[in-house]
């Protein structure tokens, strides 16, 4: 069977996914069409009911499978991906901004959840986006640890915060400096103990402790930039059936450029798109300033870049850049970082 006669056998499966809804459509490939599936509870039960719509538009239109596609949207999925892969359809988590692109090459300018399932229904019959495939159970882990140990970091900071600004005042009421004190330890040791399971997980993984360690490498990369950038290696080769390329990862990191020209007068600076992960952007950023101080190839990158004219700021996202790229090709090629190799892929 041809790509496109197995493509024209299946049927395509757009779902617009809410914290406590789905809102399902179809399209059509041989007609041309889409068709509206309706909204069900983001429940076991709802599932159930996607799935019977789905499977009975299936079989009276004569289709050999289905395949659905929907956007990540925290988790909120992971039951519907999860319950239809073992089913047997062939499932997609595609990039919402590559949708967002799509829509507005059809001119769609309405923006409902029927409208966005549709479009990702016709989405996923026009371009057949990768297939998704379950996390591991260790990449799970790590992304759960990584959620976790965020929120403890950024609740700490926020006690350490109303800490100082307390030390200010004349007089602090004695209730308030021993809840701030002792919430503090306890965010601390909690802080510890997720440090301690990541830890572990590596020693329990040998698979990605070898991962951690090459990574551990590069330079400026150390113990607080290798769990995040390990889960993106991870998430990104997983959302691409390991068929990504660099500036794909650049692009889903948030890294890629952004350039803003028309005719010979506008001509914007040009900035970062920031669409992806907040917080590995941030361990890329620190692992940039780290490596800064020594005598490496980003040091040099720099030197070279701030001598040019170049903003300290500009100059420290390109190695931030560097050193994700430097990454992505140690995490593909199983290989540790080697100046001689890597500086100049890079």
């Amino acid at each position: 069977m041809t790509r496109a006669a197995e493509v024209e056998t299946k049927l395509a499966v757009g779902v617009d996914v809410g914290k406590s809804e789905l809102v399902a459509a179809i399209w059509v490939v041989s007609e041309k069409r889409a068709e509206e599936l309706g909204a069900v509870a983001n429940s076991v039960e709802g599932i159930a009911q996607l799935i019977q719509r789905v499977e009975e538009r299936q079989k009276a239109l004569g289709m050999s499978g289905v395949h659905l596609a929907v956007e990540p949207t925290g988790k909120y999925e992971a039951h519907l991906v999860y319950e239809t892969h073992q089913r047997g359809w062939q499932v997609s988590v595609v990039n919402p901004v590559a949708v967002r692109d799509y829509a507005g090459s059809l001119g769609r300018r309405a923006k409902t959840d029927q409208q966005d399932a549709l479009v990702l229904a016709r989405y996923t019959a026009e371009r057949q986006p990768a297939a998704w495939t379950p996390p591991s159970e260790a990449m799970d882990e790590l992304d759960m640890l990584l959620s976790r140990r965020r929120d403890l970091a950024s609740m700490l900071q926020a006690e350490r915060n109303r800490q100082h600004s307390f030390a200010w005042r004349i007089r602090v009421a004695s209730a308030v400096q021993h809840t701030l004190a002792e919430n503090i330890q306890h965010l601390e040791r909690a802080l510890a103990e997720i440090e301690q399971a990541i830890t572990d997980l590596y020693d329990q993984n040998p698979p990605m402790a070898e991962e951690a360690a090459r990574l551990d490498t590069i330079p400026g990369v150390g113990p607080k930039t290798i769990p995040p950038l390990l889960a993106v290696l991870l998430r990104y080769d997983q959302l691409t059936a390991g068929h990504g390329t660099h500036r794909g990862l650049t692009a889903f990191v948030g890294l890629d450029a952004t350039v803003h020209t028309s005719g010979t007068s506008v001509h914007k600076r040009g900035l970062i798109s920031k669409k992806g992960d907040p917080i590995v952007r941030a361990a890329l950023y620190q692992a940039a300033l780290g490596a800064i101080r020594g005598h490496n190839a980003v040091h040099a990158t720099y030197d070279r870049m701030v001598a040019s004219g170049k903003p300290k700021l500009v100059a420290l996202v390109a190695c931030a850049h560097k050193i994700l790229i430097w990454a992505w090709h140690i995490f593909r090629n199983k290989t540790p970082y080697d100046p001689a190799l890597h500086v100049k892929s890079a």
